[in-house]
C-alpha cells in the first residue's frame, strides 16, 4: 500500500517540516503530520501497489480507514463493504453444492476451482444469478441460454450432471445443506442488525443492535466449524465451509468496530489471522491427490497473497488508532479522509487466467505432488521450511555435498528447498 500526498505536503515531507506517520511496527500511514504539534496536516490518498480480488476478505478494509474512529460520518462504504462479504459467503457456500460429501473427481474440482469461483461471484455481483438461502440453482445456472453465464461453469458435461444429481440425493449432504441454510440465515440476520444499527442516530439503541448482530455471528459461527461439517468432506470441501466461517469473523470484526470497541476488533482479526493459518495447513495435510492440490494451490496462495494481506493491514490500522491518546484521536474524527476512501483500486477480470493459477503450472512443470504441497506449506507458513533446511544440510554432510555446506537457504526459493529435499528423501530410502 502507497499513499499519494499533494505536491506541497510531498515538498515539506522532504524538507522534513512534515512527517509521515508510522505504527510502533513500521506500517506507514496515510497522515502528514506537523512533528512541533501533532496536527495532521493532510490524509493521504491511497494507491494500491497491485490488484486486489480476495476470496473471503472485502479489500474496502484498507480503503475505509476513516470510518474506523469516523463511524458518525455517512455509511455507503460500510454497506458495501458488508454486500461483498455476504456475497463472498453465499458464492463460497454454493459451491458447496457441487462438492458434496466425500471424495470428488477432477471434473467436479476443476467445475469450483479458482477462477470458475471468481466468475460465479462476479455474476452474483452484477446480479446475473440470484443467491437463496447460500445457494444458488445450479441446475438454472448451467441450462441458462447466456453464454457468460454457460462458461462459468465450462467444464458441465454429463459426468458433473450426475454428480450434482448425487449430491441433491444424498442423505449425508442434506444433513449439510440444512444446517449451512440456518447458519446463513442467521448471518443475514445480523448482517440486517449491523445495516439498521448504521442508520440509528441513538448510540445506545445502535450499539443494543449490534450487539444482537455479533450474538447472532456467534451462533452461525458456531455451526460452520462445527465437527459435522467438517468431518466426511474432501480438502476442498472443507476449505469452502471454512472460508465461511473466515468471512463471518470478519464482519464480528466490522461490528466490535462500529460499536467503537477497538481492542475486542483487533483480537477478532489476531485470531482470524491465526486460525486461518491453522486451517490452511491443515486442509493441505489432508490433501492426498494431485486433483484436489491443482484446485487448492492457486486458492490458498490467493489467500495468502490477497486477504491475509488485508487483514493484516486492516489489523495494523485499528490497533494504531486503539493507541492514540484522546486528543489526536479526537483531531482525527475531525479530518477530511474523503480522499483517502476513495474506490481507487482496479478489480481483477473475472474472464482473465488467475495469476495463481499460471504460477501454479509453472511450479507444477519443476515439481511433483509431496515437493508441491510442502511448497504450499511455506506459503502459508514459512518457518516451516527450517526443518527441511536441517535435513538437506544434514543429509549433504553425510553424502559429501560440499557445495551445500555454507550455502545461503534465505536466498533459495521454495521450489528448490522442497525439491532437494524429497531428493535427498529418495536418496536415504
Amino acid at each position: 500500500m502507497n499513499y499519494e500526498f499533494s505536491i506541497v505536503t510531498k515538498a515539506l515531507l522532504a524538507q522534513g517540516k512534515l512527517k509521515q506517520l508510522k505504527t510502533v511496527s513500521g506500517q506507514v500511514l496515510p497522515f502528514a503530520i506537523d512533528p512541533k504539534t501533532r496536527a495532521i496536516t493532510e490524509v493521504a490518498k491511497a494507491v494500491v501497489g497491485f490488484q486486489l480480488n480476495p476470496i473471503i476478505t472485502s479489500a474496502k478494509l484498507l480503503l475505509d480507514f476513516g470510518q474506523i474512529v469516523q463511524t458518525h460520518r455517512g455509511f455507503q462504504k460500510t454497506y458495501k463493504m458488508i454486500e461483498l462479504v455476504q456475497q463472498s459467503v453465499g458464492v463460497l457456500q454454493a459451491t458447496t453444492a457441487v462438492i458434496g460429501v466425500g471424495v470428488v473427481g477432477n471434473i467436479v474440482l476443476t467445475a469450483v476451482n479458482l477462477h470458475n469461483t471468481l466468475k460465479l461471484r462476479e455474476d452474483v455481483r452484477q446480479l446475473r444469478v440470484e443467491i437463496k438461502n447460500g445457494f444458488t440453482d445450479l441446475e438454472f445456472l448451467i441450462k441458462e441460454k447466456n453464454k457468460e453465464l454457460k462458461s462459468t461453469f465450462k467444464y458441465y458435461n454429463e459426468e458433473l450432471k450426475s454428480w450434482i444429481d448425487h449430491v441433491a440425493k444424498d442423505t449425508k449432504f442434506e444433513i449439510h445443506r440444512l444446517k449451512l441454510v440456518d447458519a446463513y440465515s442467521q448471518f443475514l440476520a445480523a448482517v440486517k442488525l449491523i445495516k439498521l444499527a448504521i442508520s440509528c442516530e441513538n448510540e445506545i439503541t445502535r450499539n443494543n443492535h449490534l450487539a444482537n448482530a455479533i450474538f447472532s455471528l456467534g451462533n452461525a459461527l458456531e455451526t460452520y466449524n462445527s465437527t459435522e461439517l467438517l468431518t466426511e468432506v474432501c480438502a476442498l470441501g472443507k476449505l469452502r465451509r471454512l472460508e465461511c466461517a473466515w468471512a463471518i469473523e470478519q464482519v464480528r470484526a466490522l461490528a466490535f468496530q462500529l460499536q467503537n470497541e477497538l481492542t475486542p476488533a483487533s483480537q477478532c482479526i489476531e485470531h482470524l489471522q491465526a486460525r486461518m493459518i491453522q486451517d490452511l495447513l491443515n486442509i493441505i495435510s489432508i490433501c492426498n491427490s494431485q486433483d484436489e492440490l491443482d484446485v487448492l494451490f492457486p486458492e490458498i496462495m490467493r489467500i495468502c497473497k490477497h486477504d491475509l494481506l488485508i487483514l493484516k493491514f486492516y489489523r495494523n490500522q485499528i490497533n494504531w488508532i486503539k493507541d492514540l491518546p484522546p486528543e489526536e484521536r479526537e483531531i482525527l474524527l475531525n479530518v477530511d479522509t474523503s480522499n483517502f476512501d476513495e474506490d481507487n483500486y482496479q478489480e481483477i477480470d473475472s474472464e482473465a487466467i488467475p495469476q495463481e493459477q499460471v504460477i501454479y503450472e509453472e511450479l507444477k512443470s519443476k515439481s511433483h505432488f509431496l515437493s508441491l504441497r510442502d511448497q504450499l506449506k511455506f506459503m502459508v507458513k514459512q518457518e516451516l521450511r527450517q526443518e527441511h533446511e536441517a535435513y538437506i544440510s544434514q543429509q549433504a554432510y553425510v553424502l559429501d555435498y560440499k557445495a551445500f555446506s555454507s550455502a545461503n537457504w534465505n536466498e533459495v526459493p521454495d521450489l528448490t528447498i522442497a525439491n532437494l529435499y524429497w531428493y535427498f528423501k529418495a536418496q536415504a530410502s
